[in-house]
């Protein structure tokens, strides 16, 4: 499971949290192409800040691609130049 923790120095570092996809999916249980809706609060010393205002715009849930089969090479269409 993902894991947006504060007190992670490369979160502090870049100020940014990433969260797979399928971490995301298993969570809150939304369909593919559902947009993904969040507030965020951001936490220091003294505490939690406010919850920012729900998004209404950005990422939708994606399915996983499927898997690519292994390419088949025709080797009497091969012209060497």
């Amino acid at each position: 499971m993902s894991d947006c923790l504060g007190t992670d120095a490369t979160i502090i570092a870049n100020t940014v949290c990433t969260v797979a996809m399928l971490d995301l999916q298993a969570a809150t249980g939304l369909s593919v192409d559902t947009l993904i809706k969040v507030k965020v609060a951001a936490r220091n010393g003294k505490g939690y800040g406010s919850y920012s205002e729900l998004n209404t715009a950005g990422a939708v849930v994606e399915s996983l691609p499927t898997v690519m089969t292994a390419p088949n090479i025709d080797t009497t269409s091969i012209v060497n130049t």
